[in-house]
């Protein structure tokens, strides 16, 4: 979770198979809108992503800088501009570098044009866990 402004947004993970997931939910963003902070509400419809996963662990990778969410999913990087909380849309995605196997998300850190990404994986058989840092240079949507 990250604030900006008037608006907090959230890492929101798919649900398991063994909860009762809201109608239509699945993972990725949502905004809040905190203006009023006695009656904060889900400001938009917020934005799903294919390949969120379900992360067992608190502080799902997303990390806010100026106009851009940087959401860790478990394919990789997705920048989402934000310039327009209540209508965040996807402007990038960079996947993950291929020696770091399957992963399941992890942490990002925003700064100007460099997201630092530390993100927890396995190899193939599943049989170890592996880590890795993954560091990206973004593109800033022009403007």
């Amino acid at each position: 979770m990250r604030a900006l402004g008037e608006f907090v947004f959230v890492a929101a993970a798919e649900v398991s198979e063994v909860e009762v997931p809201p109608s239509g939910f699945s993972g990725g963003l949502r905004v809040i809108d905190v203006s009023n902070p006695k009656h904060p509400f889900v400001a938009g419809a917020g934005l799903d992503l294919p390949d969120v996963g379900s992360l067992p662990w608190n502080a799902a990778g997303l990390d806010v800088d100026g106009t851009s969410a940087c959401r860790v999913t478990t394919k990789g990087l997705y920048v989402i501009d934000i310039a327009m909380p209540t209508v965040p849309e996807v402007s990038a995605f960079y996947p993950f570098p291929a020696d770091l196997f399957l992963c399941a998300g992890g942490r990002a850190m925003a700064k100007g044009s460099l997201v630092c990404v530390a993100a927890f994986c396995q190899s193939d058989d599943g049989s170890q866990g592996r880590g890795g840092l993954a560091v990206y240079r973004v593109r800033q949507k022009p403007g």
